[in-house]
């Protein structure tokens, strides 16, 4: 997949690993920023670019989700790593009418924005 090729490229950013054995439906393509960079302020930087990312598949991590806070009365660090790889995540742009040249796009942005932190 042309995501998973480009980004393996470009430093500060990290895609998914898909696990040996395991087929994606890319439902959303997730990936993850480096840990000193700002989702939100790197969203912002793309979105200015005509780049618009997704929501994140889990924000809120689940526990800090305010049903289970209530009734498990979880907070923020009960799961420190769940609250980590969600801070870092980002969905990239993927759609059935998505061509190659959108594609290009997108990671073209991408390599723009991280050439400047």
């Amino acid at each position: 997949m042309f995501y998973n090729e480009e980004l393996g490229k470009i430093d500060w950013i990290e895609p998914l690993k898909v696990p040996e054995g395991i087929r994606s439906c890319y439902y959303k393509y997730v990936c993850f920023l480096d840990s000193d960079l700002t989702r939100d302020e790197f969203k912002q930087r793309l979105r200015e670019k005509g780049v618009n990312c997704g929501g994140e598949v889990y924000w809120p991590p689940l526990h800090l989700q305010p049903i289970y806070k209530e009734l498990l009365k979880t907070r923020g660090g009960d799961f420190p790593v769940a609250e980590d790889v969600c801070r870092r995540m980002l969905c990239l742009p993927m759609y059935t009418q998505m061509g190659m040249d959108d594609a290009e796009y997108v990671v073209e942005k991408i390599r723009e924005t991280l050439s400047k932190v």
